[in-house]
């Protein structure tokens, strides 16, 4: 029996690091039905979903349910669609979920999420060294070429992190500090706003530097909060040319970019997409009846643009999905939608605190604290990516969350009947 334990810990570990690492290269809706077809082998070996986890997937299933309520006169591709971008969430979130069950070891868990980002940031480095000319261009350039990088990253400097931050040695000191800084080089590299402020996230919650019993460092970091938003708004450029900005223009520009208003010119909706078709959805929300304002249009809605762009060798007016999540989850399951949606993440960040609390074992309140840094990397990125909605650029970032969630307060107590692995070790930094 212990055998067949081993076994399956060790198959789990590397398909979750293989599925991590292969996102990377893989189209998503490739990747949805490979891990469609792994969750359904590892369901049928010993594996049964517990309450917890139905109960923490119930308000995503809530959503499914009543976005469906006035799907029936949308067109049926248009609604398998939507159900493929919340479906997927659900997928990928048990996915997570099944593979911890197999794995069974906490520390193990760390190190495959930590691998998977350092074979990322290797990759992204590589690709500057077998193509030199790439640091001489424009990082808006760079960005069309090769992309902005693989989440991975950040889960890796998170995890890395907060171990740091609990006393846990996943492979040894001088290994975990060559992998951050490899990650950290990958990171710089990537130029991507949203990797940047959802790493400082994961930092602020791992460290516990937001702790309501620490009203000095909590009243300082809302100072300097304060401090980079008003330096946002002042100094940000009222005009834009996106061939030839700056990262420091990017970013500084970054709250005009997601104001939410029509744009005339085209210069303009070139550079503050986000905000002009979030703006286009609020129209299309706006025009629903009192109930459909309550409970949404349906899923199969589009978005009415006012104009065609070109969008994968097509000319499209009409779209589905938003890059204001928000916007997206209002306009398909209105008002109650977005209760709900907010509800699932507040939800899981309390599990995350009330794992730290209750639990002694460094691995266990390391999990807890990323259970929550995730939760708000979530809220935050929906805004600008369609947080759990995206289509692949959260993928790892969903399944690490869902392999988290078997790390309930059930197991407290029961660590070493549970993850054998990791009752033995927190070594000490």
């Amino acid at each position: 029996m212990r055998a067949q334990i081993s076994i399956l810990k060790n198959i789990s570990g590397v398909l979750l690091l293989a599925t991590l690492t292969l996102a990377m290269i893989l189209p998503v809706k490739l990747m949805t039905i490979v891990l469609l077809f792994i969750l359904i082998l590892l369901a049928s070996v010993t594996c049964r979903l517990s309450r917890q986890i139905i109960t923490d997937l119930s308000p995503l299933l809530a959503l499914l349910v009543l976005g469906l309520l006035f799907a029936w006169d949308h067109e049926l591709y248009n609604i398998f669609k939507d159900i493929w971008y919340v479906g997927k969430a659900v997928l990928f979130l048990i996915l997570g979920y099944v593979l911890m069950t197999h794995i069974r070891d906490i520390r193990l868990l760390f190190r495959v999420i930590v691998m998977a980002g350092l074979i990322t940031s290797v990759y992204r480095i590589l690709q500057f060294v077998f193509d030199p000319e790439l640091l001489k261009i424009s990082f808006i350039e760079m960005r069309r070429v090769i992309g902005s990088g693989n989440f991975n990253t950040v889960l890796a400097l998170a995890v890395l992190y907060t171990c740091r931050v609990n006393r846990i040695v996943l492979f040894s000191k001088r290994a975990d500090f060559l992998i951050a800084v490899t990650a950290m080089a990958a990171l710089i590299s990537s130029y991507s706003r949203t990797y940047w402020v959802s790493f400082f996230i994961m930092v602020l919650i791992s460290g516990n530097y937001l702790s309501l019993r620490r009203p000095r460092r909590l009243m300082l970091l809302s100072l300097a909060a304060a401090g980079l938003v008003a330096i946002f708004l002042l100094d940000s450029p009222d005009k834009l040319d996106p061939e030839n900005m700056s990262f420091i223009e990017k970013v500084t520009y970054s709250f005009k970019e997601v104001d939410i208003r029509n744009q005339i010119d085209y210069m303009d909706r070139n550079i503050n997409w986000r905000g002009y078709e979030a703006f286009r959805g609020i129209m299309t929300y706006s025009k629903g009846t009192v109930p459909e304002l309550l409970l949404g249009q349906g899923f199969g809605t589009l978005v009415d643009l006012g104009f065609y762009i070109p969008l994968g060798g097509y000319r499209i007016r009409y779209i589905p999905i938003l890059h204001n999540g928000y916007v997206y989850i209002l306009l398909k399951t209105g008002v109650l939608g977005i209760l709900i949606y907010v509800y699932l993440f507040l939800t899981l960040s309390g599990r995350g605190r009330r794992l730290v609390r209750q639990s002694r074992d460094p691995l266990l309140r390391a999990g807890g604290r990323l259970i929550t840094g995730l939760s708000f990397v979530f809220l935050l990125t929906t805004l600008v990516m369609a947080g759990l909605f995206s289509k692949e650029e959260l993928l790892s970032a969903t399944i690490f969350l869902g392999a988290l969630l078997a790390l309930t307060p059930d197991f407290i107590g029961k660590t070493s009947r549970s993850f054998p692995a990791s009752a033995k070790g927190a070594e000490a930094i």
